[in-house]
């Protein structure tokens, strides 16, 4: 009874999403187009797919979309999330998914972004856009989804063998610092030992004289408990609570986030998607679009509750002033041209520039596009 309970709670999801998506003029990101080779009767898939953390919101995300597509599937696809590190490491998760070593994981392009320069973009539009529904706009269908497309092109020649279902945007609140020493603006950056997962962010700190470094978020905790870094951006304030931050750190930098509104990938090895009948299609490509309003609908508010909660442990919480945050914005964005350094990444600037122009004047203005 439960189970079946869960199967209407998950079809109605399902139809929901379909309306939602027809009423904005776009169909599910990876709908299916023709029917593949058919399975073998009664064949069963299993993935394990992982992120880059095993805890917090987008950990969360990522058991509710395996949660969908098992229930969905009425157990044709078995997925059940892995903690990283349990199959191979964060480095390795792209070379996995694409050699077929795993059948499925949920990828944050940046880390792969010096291979694949519109990687940076991919995963988090340079850090200029600000809010879920501009991001999620540019990546899939500016220009008639051209950075999508250009996207999976640059997939297809530096890592074969992925399907891309579609990225997941994650909230406004996102990737906040957390620090052993106080950093209360730029001036108090030189000499800062610095973990952060974006290029951007890397380009930007290192202009104002920090050292950056990067590692898995797996060596985050001991390497400030032990001092190897004085500070660290890797995810949200909820998910440093759960983490235990609050007991390595004492200073939380809430403005500006280093990482805003950012995107990770739902990928499958292209065999396997291949071989997926067009029904189970579906239904992992509307569990991943459900995967977007999880984002959109929860995180805000657990972050918002977990800034309260920080305070009252002890965390000193630090917002920049204004100032500073226009120069770690126009930081980010004179960062821009260097990172992206081949063709595809090029165009995917140019689109980004011109979606500010659209929609973001002052942030435009800014960059001197205007």
């Amino acid at each position: 009874m439960k189970k079946r309970s869960l199967l209407i709670l998950v079809g109605a999801i399902a139809i929901i999403l379909a309306m939602i998506l027809a009423s904005f003029g776009c169909a599910p990101t990876a709908a299916p187009t023709g029917e593949g080779p058919a399975p073998a009767e009664g064949k069963v898939w299993h993935w394990k797919p992982s992120c880059w953390e095993s805890a917090g919101v987008h950990w969360r995300n990522l058991v509710n979309i395996c949660d969908y597509i098992t229930a969905a599937s009425d157990g044709r696809i078995v997925a059940e999330p892995t903690a990283p590190g349990a199959l191979c490491s964060v480095e390795e998760q792209i070379e996995f998914v694409s050699t077929g070593a795993t059948p499925a994981m949920f990828l944050y392009f940046d880390y792969w972004s010096g291979k694949v320069p519109i990687y940076a973009i991919a995963a988090n539009a340079l850090h200029v856009l600000y809010k879920p529904w501009e991001v999620r706009q540019y990546l899939q269908y500016e220009d008639n989804g051209r950075v999508l497309e250009l996207t999976r092109s640059e997939t297809d020649k530096n890592y074969p063998g992925i399907h891309i279902v579609t990225p997941v945007t994650a909230s406004r609140e996102y990737c906040c610092t957390a620090s052993r020493v106080p950093i209360y603006g730029i001036k108090d950056i030189p000499g800062i030992k610095y973990r952060t997962g974006a290029t951007a962010d890397a380009a930007a700190w290192d202009s104002f004289g920090a050292a950056t470094v990067w590692f898995p978020g797996t060596e985050c905790y001991t390497s400030l408990a032990t001092g190897v870094v004085d500070a660290i951006s890797y995810a949200c304030a909820s998910d440093y609570l759960e983490m235990g931050w609050d007991e390595v750190t004492d200073y939380w930098i809430r403005e500006p986030y280093t990482q805003d509104t950012m995107a990770y990938w739902f990928c499958v090895n292209e065999d396997e998607w291949n071989e997926l009948p067009d029904d189970l299609k579906a239904i992992v490509s509307i569990a991943v679009e459900a995967g977007n309003m999880y984002e959109l609908y929860d995180s805000p508010k657990v972050d918002a509750e977990a800034w309260e909660k920080a305070e009252e442990r002890g965390i000193e919480v630090i917002d920049w002033s204004d100032a500073d945050i226009v120069a770690y914005q126009k930081a980010l964005l004179d960062a821009s041209e260097e990172l992206c350094s081949d063709a595809a990444s090029q165009e995917a600037l140019q689109i980004l520039k011109d979606f500010l122009v659209k929609y973001e004047p002052a942030i435009a203005e800014l960059a001197g596009l205007m």
